[in-house]
């Protein structure tokens, strides 16, 4: 018998014999596991009432307490609720929002092999070198504790990582499989903590798993695993007022209202908890695209070694600045090395970034280190940039030593 159950946000995700799901959010704050045969009758709460084996939670999510009254604040409800979309399900006081669920992925442009040596440069040429190789030259301050979290494919062990492996905490995409069974996961994390390719040598990794092996996860999925981060988070500061938390996403799908609230949400609530995230791969205008759209976090953009924009970024107003995004070098399964290309490894080359200037700056909370981190960008020096992106790229300077 087949099922769905979903606590992100109190959301109920309903599958019905069709093809067609449908993301509900009920006013009260409860989670409903039911099987989908249930909705023959005309309103949910109504059937909910007459099942005879339902199973009715009460669920305590972390994001659920970040909206304080109703999730009215979430939505302009007015403008956004569609009862077209299936009339029958929202005609109940108790239903605010109806969404269709999407599917976020990444995508990988495969390209040929630096990223290292440009992020700590002006201007070029390249010289092969990159300032900040050492393993403790990114975590000097003991005032502070970084946490960096790769909401992706999970992680494997791998030499690049030596004896500084991320932790593989949870597992959101539903494929009971605790370990990268992909790479991108892997590879990202190369990108942020490893001992060739990482721009913080010493960063402290966690994985959390929102996609599968074939690099694919639901809305639900990805919240859930956001939900797992943020809570953590607020339970690690708790414990220690030293920690602050970067939550790093490669991964995209079509715009979502649900998804952007969520992610603004947190950065709002939290002034220690920082978000970047990838524009996305189709040479498109990232407004939409979740979450790259959301507002008050980082938003990455890909560019080459010749300080082009990469041909498959997107782009847009939304988006903030570029970081390199193409023939990056890193990790993959099975103690492997690769190159690739994608605004998904532009990505964690900014949640690197960031762990250098929270380092400098523990008292930035994401607005302020994002307007940081764009001031001491290089300015107007990528080619073919639409009119309506920031030309603005990536550079990293600290202000503690004479490099």
């Amino acid at each position: 018998m087949t099922s769905f159950t979903f606590s992100f946000l109190s959301i109920l995700l309903i599958g019905f014999a069709q093809p067609k799901n449908y993301i509900l959010i009920p006013k009260e704050h409860h989670v409903y596991t039911f099987n989908y045969n249930s909705f023959a009758k005309e309103h949910y709460l109504e059937v909910l009432a007459t099942i005879d084996d339902l199973i009715l939670y009460k669920t305590h999510s972390i994001i659920y307490d970040l909206f304080t009254d109703t999730f009215e604040e979430l939505f302009d409800i007015e403008e956004e609720q569609d009862y077209s979309v299936n009339p029958k399900f929202v005609e109940n006081e108790n239903v605010i929002f109806v969404q269709q669920p999407g599917e976020f992925e990444f995508k990988v442009q495969e390209s040929v092999p630096w990223h290292l040596d440009r992020i700590s440069k002006r201007h070029l040429p390249l010289n092969g070198s990159y300032a900040y190789s050492e393993p403790r030259s990114c975590h000097r301050n003991s005032e502070v504790e970084i946490e960096t979290y790769v909401v992706d494919t999970g992680v494997q062990l791998h030499t690049e990582f030596g004896n500084n492996q991320p932790t593989f905490l949870e597992n959101f995409s539903g494929d009971n499989i605790n370990e990268d069974c992909n790479s991108h996961g892997t590879f990202c994390s190369s990108q942020i903590g490893g001992l060739n390719a990482g721009v913080c040598k010493d960063s402290k990794l966690f994985a959390v798993k929102v996609l599968t092996c074939e690099g694919s996860g639901s809305t639900s999925g990805v919240i859930a695993g956001m939900d797992y981060v943020f809570k953590r988070h607020l339970q690690r500061e708790k414990e220690n007022p030293k920690v602050r938390s970067i939550m790093s996403m490669s991964l995209g799908g079509g715009y979502s209202r649900i998804m952007n609230r969520v992610v603004e949400k947190m950065v709002k609530t939290s002034d220690t908890f920082y978000i970047v995230v990838a524009s996305g791969n189709e040479a498109q205008d990232a407004k939409n695209t979740s979450p790259a759209s959301a507002r008050g976090i980082l938003t990455a953009n890909a560019m080459d070694r010749n300080d082009k924009r990469a041909y498959f970024s997107n782009y847009g107003s939304c988006t903030d600045i570029y970081s390199p995004g193409v023939s990056n070098y890193g990790a993959v399964l099975d103690n492997k090395y690769a190159v690739e290309s994608g605004t998904s490894f532009s990505t964690p080359i900014l949640a690197g970034i960031m762990n250098h200037y929270l380092d400098m700056y523990p008292h930035l909370n994401m607005k302020q280190l994002k307007e940081k981190i764009l001031s001491d960008a290089t300015k107007d020096t990528i080619e073919g940039n639409p009119k309506n992106t920031p030309n603005l790229m990536v550079f990293l300077k600290r202000n503690d030593d004479n490099n």
